[in-house]
């Protein structure tokens, strides 16, 4: 079981799921918070051929190549054994923090996460259980249909879908 936390306001989120999980037999559980190793940036060196920038292409071939940096390979390992990934976030521009989504950029490349077929319904990592936890600095009536910023499920409704890669 590995249920860890790098920053203050996440610490009662993990000691709660930690508490959880062991009081249920104990499963995987990978809390992705912040990788201190893991720059957010999508850098030339993590890449097979950093001289063409396509992002996406060049993940998926270094994957095939076994060939991403090894603080990628760490984290998609750290990924393969959890069943449970929990991503714990404040909300920051109605989206996940920077941090976050370099994270999702360089983690769950194609190859790894998804692949053509096998996305979203037949992710690659299916049967492994995906939940967002988030924290606002507004109030819960600020987020629905009526309040002034609208319905968070329609901000984040990317996030479902990236989430069902992993669990369908």
């Amino acid at each position: 079981m590995s249920v860890r936390a790098k920053s203050r306001p996440c610490a009662p989120t993990a000691t709660h799921v930690h508490a959880e999980l062991s009081a249920r037999g104990g499963a995987a559980a990978l809390q992705v918070t912040h990788s201190p190793g893991l720059p957010p940036l999508a850098l030339g060196s993590s890449l097979s051929n950093p001289g063409f920038f396509n992002y996406g292409v060049e993940t998926h071939e270094a994957y095939k190549k076994r060939s991403l940096s090894s603080d990628i390979i760490e984290e998609q390992k750290k990924l393969q054994e959890a069943d449970l990934v929990i991503f714990q976030f404040p909300l920051y521009w109605f989206s996940v923090p920077a941090v976050l989504k370099g994270w999702m950029d360089r983690v769950l490349c194609q190859g790894f996460a998804f692949d053509f077929p096998g996305s979203y319904d037949d992710g690659l990592l299916k049967g492994k259980l995906a939940i967002l936890s988030l924290t606002t600095a507004g109030t819960a009536s600020m987020y629905s249909k009526t309040g002034v910023n609208g319905d968070f499920r329609y901000f984040l409704s990317s996030l479902p879908t990236h989430t069902a890669l992993l669990a369908p």
